[in-house]
Parts: C-alpha cells; structure tokens; sequence
C-alpha cells in the first residue's frame, strides 16, 4: 500500500556513510522464523516495559539519550518533544514484515507503522532495521531508520498543529506579507521559491520554467529547463531571471549577490547592477590589503580588486600563495543560523526550515553542501525536520607529501537534528597542486568504531602523478571464520587531464593493488573476532594474497575461498583456472612477499611448538 503523504517533507541534505563495505547475497543466512519471533519480542517490550529496558535489543551509535527519544517515540510515550505526550497514536506492526537478507550475519528488515489523529486520516509510515545475528537466536538491531523516520513524525505532526493555531500563532507578520506578495509574482512567473530579509526589506527569488530541488541540487534525473531571479517586493528585477542558482544575498560578500550560469559565477549588488561579469570558473574570496577575491578562468587566475575591477591576467599568482589567505581558511570556524546572514525563508507553509545556499568556492572544494538547513527564527509553534544546528569545521592536518603537492584535511562534524540523532562527521580532502596551480577536493570516507582509539587519516605522493590516502573504517566481512569488523583502508588517486582521479579497486586490502607491500601496510588499528589488533594475523595475510587473485575472477580449488569472496568481493566470478598471465609486476611482488611473511609466521608456530 502507498503512502499517503499529507504534506510535502523538506529538501533531503543527507550524505549517508556506508556502514558495510563488500556485502553480498549469501546463502547461509539466518532463518527468517527467528527474525520473526524477535521482532515480536521487540515490539512487546516496546509497548510493555521501560525504555532502558528495550536498550538491550539495540547496538547502534546513537548516544544513549537520542536513542531513548526515538524508542520513545516508536512506543508513543513522547511527542516529538520528549518532555510531552505525544499528539498521537503509533501503531507498529511486525505482521509479515519484510525481510532481505544482506549477508549471513546481517538482515535488513521493514515493517508498516501508522500514525493516526481524530482530526486526519491515518499517516502510514515504515521501519527500517538493520538487524544482526550474533549467535544462536540472538539479535540485535544496529541500524534504525532514523531520518525518514523523524521526518513522517514532524510532518504529521505538524499537519496536526496547522489545526490547532490560527496562522498568525505560526507564522510571523513578515512571512505572511510575504505569502501574499508572492501570490502576486505568480501572475508573472511560474513559481517562487524563497524569500529573504535584509534591511528590513524582503526580497523573492523567482523561476521561470519547471524548477525541480532533487535533479538541480542533488543531481536526480534530468536537470529541468528554468531559469532564477531575484526580485523585491515592488516587483522589481534585481536580478534578471537567467540564472541556474542565486546563493543568499551577503553569503560571500557583503552586499553582493552570487549567481551561477552553466557552471560559471559573477556578482550583482542590491541595486541591480551586474559588478562582476558571470564568466569565471572559480571566485576565491581572500584577506589582502588591495583584493578581495582571486577569479580563476581555466588556467588563468585574476585579482578581483575592492572596488570590483578586474586585473589583467596575473601569471604570478599561486594557489598554494592565496590558500593562505583564503576567507575562512582558519583551523576550525562554525556556521549556524546565527552567524549566517539573510537566510532564505521557503515560500510553504509546510515546510518550515531556513535555507543556507553556501558561495560557491566551498560546494567546489566539498567544504559545505550546496543546501544546509537551520532552524527558521520566523516558524512558531512547530517542529523542524532536516536541520543543523551548527556545523564545525575544522583543518585537521596540513602536510607536504611531496614538492609538488600539499595536502589539507577537513573534518565536518555537522550537529544534524532529525532521527540521526548524533553528530555526523565526514573528512574532506583538498590538494594543491602546485605543478598545475591547481586546487582538488574529493570526500574521502573515514568511519570507525568508537571504542578504538584510531581515526588516522593521511597522504602520501607515490609519484608525480599518484597520491595514497590512508584512512581507518568500519567493515563487516567475514575472513577465515572470523569478522573483521575494522582496519585502515587504502585510497589511490591519479592526476589526469587536470583532475584527482580515485583509481578502481575491488580489494578489501587495497594496497596489494597499487603499491609494492612493505611491513608499514601491515601495521595499524585492526578489530577482527572481537579482538583489537596492531597488525593482521596469519589467515589475514593468507586472505590478501588470495584476495589478489580473486580480483582476476580465480576459481580456487578450495571451495571455502570461492565461498569467502563472493560474499566480500563485488562482482566476484570465479571462472579461470589460472590467472598468471593477468598479473602485474606489483602483484607478483606482493604475492612473493607474502609467501616469505606467511613462512616467518610458520617458523615462530615452530618454535612455540
């Protein structure tokens, strides 16, 4: 059955981390009778018995508060707002809930919920567990949809209180003088989209054409035909409607207004005057006694001076000079609703956040996402899904791998409230490459168990074209009977045409792939049976010399192996009887010097022996 969705939830500003690498359909999996019958436990302790005392079906990261206050609201015995009753009624139904099986230990499981009122047809909602098996009938729930979970509860919610307050309870003076000064602007064009304050005058960002939030921000689909502008509550166009974004007006300078057109960027002012051409692939707002910005046109930079005018073309400038003196470049700033001016207000009366558009020189180097939402000072008497309430971003390491790189590292801890209910942290790298003067940003992924005191991450130049970033993360594969649940893991880059490539890789231990081994790879923080480990043991050194030729789709004898990749290898087919020929020099080198460790490890069986 569909859902009938009672009003349109916010934008999505979620970036999702994988929590299982490698995983694959198995066939020795859990029975499905005994994923029934705990979800029944779950479901009776839920409704029975004391929160703490449903923890006990729980392993997830959730701090222990946040937790509470999502089991909380499955069981109906708080609102959204853990200190009051809820304003509805929850029902969760584990009845032939729908199960997939993800691996022999892990299952992901989604069974129907409905939230009802007196006053509005029955919300139907799901519930989305990842559910694994840690011995004979017993489970634990590890992952919890929390997100879309959170985001059914605030809209109906909210439908909820849209009838019990009258409209100026809700909204305030401001955004209702909006809402009718939009209503005007429709006879004129197809939609309006926000509104923004600043000085005490308000300011409507316009669409011509089909404008569509998934496929413009996040790619979705075919990007639609539109066009945006902006204009003021007199009607006037401040911006003609011939842009592919406008950004909050101030976000990189004050006063100016960023607008973007088929990837390139330039600034109008607020009285409407065009102050920087809309032809520049980069706009770099710097601290410089003279210049406020660097404009970058392919391989040719430009100073952008205080009083706008534009350079000549400057052969002397070097990004590895101006990162110094970047806005913003410090080792740790926070952005929130308070310290971000003119936020944009949606035109909806459902969908209650602010809207930060971040300029454009932090989306390209992976600093901020395109949209992040905040609270909206402006909402009353309702509740906020998909927000942050400040994001932290600190530089965490600067070092020079070589003479024509130099590496910085971002950590972005994003305060995110709605159902994910804890911090969210990502790492984003930027390399300047001097030989070029150029600038790369890439996200690289870094999630490791907290009750491992590891979280290195670092680079190292392999050449003059490849880089190696290591990183610690979270797996769940099984090797040799045992799980290895965490260890470092091995980015590869390559400079090509201008651009930071990340080179493919299907190996678990990356590195046999692209560098010759030595006993650093072999050194770091491993989690494997249960047990943490400085260094692999002998049936993980096994695993990635076999793992080398399971990557040319090698049909072992061994059945046990064939079984063992294809539950951790993506796209593993065993069908050739002898791989040689596909070897590498640095696979043949990896698999001699594995051979000589694996006999250094037999030698000290030998002698405990």
């Amino acid at each position: 059955m569909s859902k009938n969705r009672l009003i349109i939830a916010a934008s999505i500003l979620v970036v999702v981390l994988a929590g299982f690498l490698f995983g694959k359909q198995y066939l020795n999996k859990p029975e499905e009778n005994e994923i029934q019958a705990f979800l029944e436990v779950l479901v009776n302790d839920l409704n029975s018995k004391p929160i703490e005392s449903v923890r006990i079906h729980f392993d997830v990261q959730q701090p222990r508060k946040e937790l509470a206050r999502l089991l909380n609201l499955l069981s109906g015995k708080t609102g959204l707002d853990a200190r009051f009753k809820p304003l509805y009624k929850t029902a969760i139904s584990f009845t032939d809930p729908e199960i997939k099986m993800i691996n022999e230990r892990l299952s992901h499981v989604k069974v129907n919920m409905v939230l009802s009122h007196e006053s509005l047809p029955d919300f139907e909602s799901e519930l989305n567990l990842d559910i694994r098996k840690d011995g004979a009938n017993t489970f634990k729930v590890i992952k919890i949809n929390g997100e879309e979970l959170f985001g059914d509860f605030v809209a109906y919610e909210n439908a909820i209180r849209a009838k019990m307050y009258q409209a100026d309870e809700i909204y305030s003076p401001q955004t209702l003088a909006a809402f009718k000064t939009a209503e005007q602007l429709k006879t004129k064009y197809d939609s309006v989209l926000w509104f923004s304050y600043v000085d005490g005058r308000s300011y409507f960002y316009v669409v011509k054409g089909e404008w569509n939030v998934n496929a413009v921000i996040y790619g979705n689909g075919p990007k639609p035909e539109y066009s945006m502008g902006l204009v003021d509550a007199e009607m006037k166009e401040i911006v003609p409607p011939d842009y592919s974004l406008i950004h909050n007006i101030g976000g990189t300078f004050e006063g100016l207004i960023e607008v973007e057109k088929d990837g390139k960027r330039g600034f109008y002012n607020l009285e409407g005057k065009l102050v920087v051409p809309v032809d520049n692939d980069q706009i770099i707002p710097i601290h410089d006694s003279t210049h406020i910005a660097v404009l970058n046109h392919g391989q040719d930079y430009y100073w952008l001076n205080k009083d706008y005018s534009i350079s000549e073309k400057d052969s002397t400038i070097r990004v590895d000079d101006i990162m110094n003196k970047v806005s913003k470049q410090a080792n740790r700033y926070r952005v929130s609703e308070n310290q971000i001016q003119n936020l944009l207000e949606y035109n909806s009366r459902e969908i209650h956040g602010c809207l930060y558009l971040a300029p454009s020189h932090l989306v390209d180097w992976k600093i901020m996402y395109q949209m992040t939402h905040f609270k909206n000072p402006l909402r009353k008497k309702v509740e906020f899904f998909e927000i942050s309430d400040w994001i932290d971003i600190r530089l965490t390491k600067k070092i020079q791998p070589a003479d024509w790189l130099e590496t910085i590292f971002y950590s972005i801890r994003d305060n995110y409230i709605g159902g994910r209910s804890d911090f969210y942290d990502t790492e984003k790298v930027m390399m300047v490459d001097k030989k070029n003067n150029q600038i790369h940003s890439f996200d690289i992924s870094s999630d490791y168990p907290v009750d491992i005191e590891c979280n290195e991450i670092r680079a190292a130049a392999l050449s003059d074209t490849e880089v190696e970033i290591k990183t610690d993360h979270s797996f769940d594969v099984k090797i040799q009977g045992k799980y290895l649940q965490a260890m470092p893991f091995y980015h590869y880059y390559r400079l090509e045409n201008g651009k930071m490539n990340e080179l493919p890789n299907k190996r678990i231990f990356s590195f046999s792939k692209y560098v010759k081994i030595d006993d650093r790879y072999l050194k770091g923080c491993f989690r494997y049976g249960d047990k943490k480990l400085i260094s692999p043991t002998k049936g993980m050194l096994e695993y990635i010399k076999m793992e080398i030729y399971a990557d040319y789709d090698f049909k072992f004898e061994d059945k046990s192996w064939i079984d063992m990749f294809e539950m951790n290898m993506m796209e593993y087919k065993p069908k050739h009887s002898n791989v040689d020929d596909q070897l590498t020099e640095i696979d043949r080198y990896n698999i001699n010097w594995i051979d000589k460790k694996l006999q250094t490890f037999d030698k000290k069986l030998a002698v405990l022996k």
